[in-house]
């Protein structure tokens, strides 16, 4: 697993060109014969998007961006989730003296927290559905049995 956080720039030609913080990226490796826990290290790739666009999906019916990579190939899409945009900040969440690749940093390293207490979710685009009321689905099932049980009684033909 990777992640990085940083700024973009559109330079007029269609393209958008990725520059992300050096020393804020992370990449998660797991290799249980030289590990005991998982590692993240540090992880730096700038990317240029050959072409992207933006429009409303159809089955959504919410804003998507679709990226093309430097070689025009499709990345998966993207949703806008939130509006306005909830973002990482554009500086360093985790400020060291050296931003280099080499450099790891372990599980159990102080980590920048967002600390809030709105809910994370309150200007989503998405609102999750709500559960079934459990209470109505009880009172339609004695109303369904009762009325069962009474045609159930009543006198057939013969």
């Amino acid at each position: 697993m990777q992640w990085q956080h940083g700024r973009y720039t559109l330079p007029g030609n269609g393209s958008i060109v990725l520059t992300p913080i050096e020393a804020d990226g992370r990449q998660l490796t797991s290799m249980p014969c030289q590990y005991e826990n998982a590692v993240y290290e540090r992880y730096y790739q700038p990317e240029l998007m050959k072409s992207y666009t933006v429009a409303t999906d159809k089955y959504h019916n919410i804003p998507r961006l679709d990226l093309f990579q430097f070689n025009g190939a499709p990345m998966q899409p993207m949703y806008l989730a939130y509006s306005p945009p909830q973002m990482l900040p554009t500086q360093t969440l985790n400020p060291t003296t050296r931003a280099s690749a080499t450099g790891k940093a372990k599980r159990g390293e102080p980590q920048v927290l967002l600390k809030s207490d709105e809910p994370m979710n309150k200007n989503a685009i998405i609102h999750p559905e709500d559960p079934v009321n459990a209470n109505m689905v009880w009172w339609a099932g004695i109303g369904l049995v009762g009325v069962g049980s009474a045609l159930f009684m009543l006198p057939s033909k013969k």
